[in-house]
């Protein structure tokens, strides 16, 4: 009887830790390279290299300027991390009218190099003007990155790029990757963790019961 109470004890342990996963923050380990892909389907002056993520603007030419790429992490919670990186430049990146970004983190080359297995939920690339007038910004694409889970630091895989219409000739001079991601597993709705629990109470009483009947 001993055994069989310590085995449904157990159980109900190992049942309620899927709703209570271990934290781990930061995410991105300091200065370690990552690759970068921006260009324009109709301009071109593409930027491509690998840039070392550690908060310290990197500058590199493109066309007749330059631009910048920066990088963030900034922790929201014990279990959740926001990455920001930024390209700026001092011009238009998109001067063709019916241009399209082409972007890719990790694409022909190395993704972010993440110290903990963590999941995507969000990310969006965000178009603005100087001053941080904002030109657009993408709905969620997480479902694009084509990843396993854990998620991979690839955006949105090793081979392909994320292509955004309608921002060409708007004077857009920053782009901003934002990515929301956390250390928490999926966990089974409130609802299945209850038939969970009511399942193994059930099993235990059960068990009590017969028991009971064999003391008899």
């Amino acid at each position: 009887m001993k055994k069989q109470w310590q085995s449904l004890v157990l159980l109900c342990m190992a049942w309620m830790a899927l709703a209570v996963p271990a934290s781990a923050i930061p995410v991105v380990a300091t200065d370690t390279t990552y690759t970068l892909y921006m260009a324009g389907l109709e301009s071109g002056n593409d930027v491509a290299g690998n840039f070392r993520f550690n908060g310290v603007p990197e500058y590199i030419p493109r066309g007749s300027g330059f631009v910048s790429v920066n990088e963030t992490e900034t922790v929201i919670d014990d279990f959740s991390s926001r990455i920001i990186i930024t390209l700026t430049g001092n011009t238009d990146l998109f001067p063709a009218a019916d241009d399209v970004a082409l972007l890719g983190i990790g694409t022909f080359g190395d993704g972010l190099d993440l110290l903990f297995p963590v999941r995507l939920i969000d990310a969006r690339i965000s178009f603005l003007q100087p001053g941080g007038v904002l030109v657009d910004t993408t709905d969620n694409l997480a479902s694009q990155a084509t990843q396993s889970d854990p998620w991979d630091g690839l955006f949105p895989n090793a081979f392909d790029l994320i292509g955004i219409e309608g921002i060409g000739n708007r004077n857009v001079q920053v782009i901003a990757f934002e990515f929301l991601v956390t250390t928490q597993a999926e966990v089974p709705e409130p609802g299945i963790l209850l038939l969970g629990g009511i399942g193994l109470l059930g099993l235990a009483t059960a068990s009590r019961r017969n028991a009971g009947t064999k003391r008899r």
